[in-house]
């Protein structure tokens, strides 16, 4: 008998090219399908947006520095909060451990990476030094919180549509546990 006549044996649990082939496609195709769900995500939730008027900010870059310093001379030190009931506070006190009252405050919570739960609220002086907002219950995780704030004087010596540079301002990062 020649070795071109033998009859072809089946042999069970042997890996055959055919197999490796199909792993192989198989994985790649996967690889493929998560990375496809991957870049959706990533380009469905960013919208490439750093900062708005990020050239205007830029130019205002010094005056920014300068109001730092001037703010940095008040000597306030301040403490936030916010609750994922909602309840935001902000405390205040001068040099003196004395409480700062009578600012108008306005403050912007929201998540770091998105401006979909950017939240845009005022804060009320509830006693003195102390200025309190309820908004609506928020997620747990990551959130960043900015605060304004202006002495009543300068809040009322302002003109119509004109925003006065704030006596104080705030920017943290808060972290709410579930």
């Amino acid at each position: 008998m020649s070795p071109t006549t033998l009859p072809r044996r089946q042999v069970d649990g042997v890996l055959t090219g055919r197999h490796v082939l199909a792993i192989v496609v198989g994985f790649f195709a996967l690889i493929l399908a998560v990375n496809i769900v991957l870049l959706y995500q990533a380009i469905s939730t960013n919208s490439g947006l750093v900062a708005q008027e990020p050239y205007r900010k830029g130019l205002d870059y010094n005056s920014r520095i300068k109001e730092s310093d001037l703010q940095s001379k008040l000597g306030w030190q301040s403490r936030v909060d916010a609750a994922m009931t909602g309840a935001v506070t902000f405390a205040v006190r001068d040099r003196d451990a004395k409480p700062v009252s009578g600012l108008a405050v306005a403050a912007e919570l929201g998540r770091p990476a998105s401006a979909r739960q950017d939240h845009a609220f005022t804060l009320k002086e509830t006693e003195p030094g102390l200025y309190v907002a309820q908004l609506s219950p928020l997620g747990a995780g990551n959130w960043v919180l900015k605060i304004d704030a202006w002495d009543g004087e300068a809040a009322r010596r302002r003109a119509p549509g004109e925003t006065p540079t704030p006596t104080y301002r705030l920017k943290r990062r808060l972290w709410l546990k579930p």
